[in-house]
């Protein structure tokens, strides 16, 4: 079997320069090997990352609309349908919509 540092390759790592190498050369040579380390691991880390933000945001997403929601069906199931407050609700529910309608509608000048 042929050694890398017998058959004249060029050394991939500081500890693979031969004894008589210079500073500046081990330093070059140091300094490359950290620059291909470094973009080997930012390209793992890239989907990791988002992977991680990704369900960090659904989880955020989940608790504020459990934390809306839960209670709100909670105390609609606790009152009677058919009484003035469900009523009110309902029409309060259906003016919302409307104004979130109109405000979505509305375009900002740019």
């Amino acid at each position: 079997m042929v050694d890398s540092k017998s058959a004249g390759a060029a050394p991939t790592s500081p500890t693979d320069a031969p004894a008589g190498t210079s500073f500046v050369g081990t330093a070059s040579l140091a300094i490359s090997s950290g620059v291909s380390d470094a973009k080997a691991a930012a390209a793992n880390l890239a989907p990791k990352l988002g992977s991680y933000l990704h369900a960090a945001v659904h989880a955020t997403g989940y608790a504020l609309s459990f934390a809306v929601v839960f209670p709100a069906v909670f105390i609609a199931e606790l009152v009677p349908s058919e009484n003035v407050l469900v009523y009110g609700i309902k029409d309060g529910a259906a003016a919302a919509k409307r104004a979130v309608s109109t405000v979505a509608d509305r375009k900002v000048p740019a």
